[in-house]
C-alpha cells in the first residue's frame, strides 16, 4: 500500500464522525493535562490546528504500528520520531512553554523540514476544520488560556540533532526531495524593525484563495496593518534581507498584498518582533515577483 498522508489527512477530516473526533481530541488533550499537570489551552484558531495535528499524529501512529503498510524500519523510525515531536509542540503549548502561534510556526517549520504532508495539506485542513468542525470553537482546548515564549523545540534547530535525522531518513525511506536551491540576490532594503506581535485572523479564512502567486500560501497569522490573512513563501537557502538594524537571514517571509507589505523574522513572526517593509505598487510586484521565484511552497 503506498503511503500518502496528505490524502489521508484530508479524507480523514473530512469523513471523521463528529462525536468521535470530538471525544479523542478532549481525551488527547485532558490526558496530557493529567500526565503533566498543565492546563494551557490553545484559543479558538489555534484549536483548528491542534485538530489537525492531533488527526495527523494519529494517522501516523497507526501507519506505525501496522504491519502491512510500512516494510522499512528506517521509515517506520523517521515517521516514529517525527510524531514524538508533533507530541513534544503539542505538550509544550499545554504546560505554558510556548504559545499557539508558535506551535503554528512549530509545525511550519517541521513540515518543511520532514514533509510527512505538503504545506499546502495542512492549510488545506485547516480550512476543513473551520468549515466542518465549528463545535472545536466550544471545547476545552480552544479556551483562550496559554503563555507565550519562545518554543524549545525548534525545527529550526533540527539541523542539529533528531530532527536532522528525521528528516533525512524521511527523505531517503520515502523519495522525498527538497532540492538545493540557492537565491542570493540582495533585492532588499529598508525592512523596519516593529516591537510588536503579530496575532491570528479572526475572519473565515475559507473567504480568501489559497494561493495568491504559485510560491505564496495562505497562512492563520493576520496582517497587523490591515487584519486580513497573510501570505508566505519558504526558502530553500537562508534569504539575506537589510533592515535598520543590518543583514538578517530567514528561512520564509510574509506578504499582504492589500497593504504591499512583507513581514519577516529571524525567530518567529509572534516573537515579539518582526521586520515590516511596505512599497509602492510597482515596487511591490517586483519584489513579490523575486521572493516568489526564490520561494517554495515546500522543502
Amino acid at each position: 500500500m503506498a503511503i500518502d498522508f496528505d490524502k489521508w489527512l484530508i479524507e480523514a477530516l473530512i469523513a471523521y464522525p463528529v462525536e468521535d473526533l470530538k471525544q479523542a481530541t478532549n481525551d488527547f488533550y485532558s490526558g496530557i493535562c493529567r500526565r503533566t499537570g498543565g492546563s494551557n489551552a490553545f484559543g479558538v484558531n489555534g484549536a483548528k490546528e491542534y485538530v489537525v495535528a492531533f488527526v495527523l499524529f494519529d494517522l501516523v501512529k497507526y501507519t506505525c504500528e501496522s504491519t502491512n503498510i510500512i516494510n522499512s524500519e528506517e521509515l517506520r523510525q523517521a515517521l516514529t520520531d517525527f510524531n514524538r515531536l508533533v507530541l513534544g509542540g503539542i505538550v509544550r503549548v499545554i504546560t505554558g512553554q510556548a504559545g499557539p502561534l508558535e506551535f503554528s510556526d512549530f509545525m511550519d517549520n517541521l513540515l518543511s523540514r520532514v514533509p510527512v504532508i505538503t504545506n499546502e495539506t495542512w492549510s488545506a485542513g485547516y480550512r476543513i476544520v473551520e468549515r466542518r468542525h465549528k463545535w472545536v470553537e466550544s471545547q476545552p482546548f480552544a479556551r483562550e488560556v496559554y503563555k507565550s515564549s519562545l518554543l524549545d523545540i525548534q525545527a529550526d534547530n533540527t539541523h542539529n540533532g533528531a530532527g536532522n535525522n528525521t528528516r533525512s531518513n524521511f527523505e531517503k525511506s520515502s523519495g522525498s526531495s527538497y532540492g538545493n536551491k540557492t537565491c542570493s540576490q540582495d533585492a532588499d532594503s529598508n525592512f523596519v524593525r516593529k516591537n510588536e506581535h503579530i496575532g491570528y485572523f479572526e475572519g473565515d479564512i475559507g473567504d480568501y484563495p489559497l494561493y495568491i502567486t504559485p510560491k505564496f500560501y495562505i497562512t492563520a497569522y493576520a496582517c497587523p496593518i490591515c487584519g486580513r490573512p497573510l501570505y508566505k513563501t519558504l526558502f530553500h537557502e537562508l534569504e539575506q534581507l537589510s533592515t535598520d538594524e543590518g543583514r538578517i537571514l530567514v528561512e520564509r517571509i510574509f506578504t499582504c498584498e492589500n497593504c504591499r507589505a512583507f513581514f519577516a523574522s529571524d525567530k518567529y513572526l509572534d516573537s515579539g518582533y518582526y521586520y515590516q517593509r511596505r512599497l509602492n505598487e510597482e515596487d511591490y510586484r517586483v519584489l513579490l515577483g523575486h521572493y516568489d521565484n526564490c520561494g517554495s511552497t515546500s522543502w
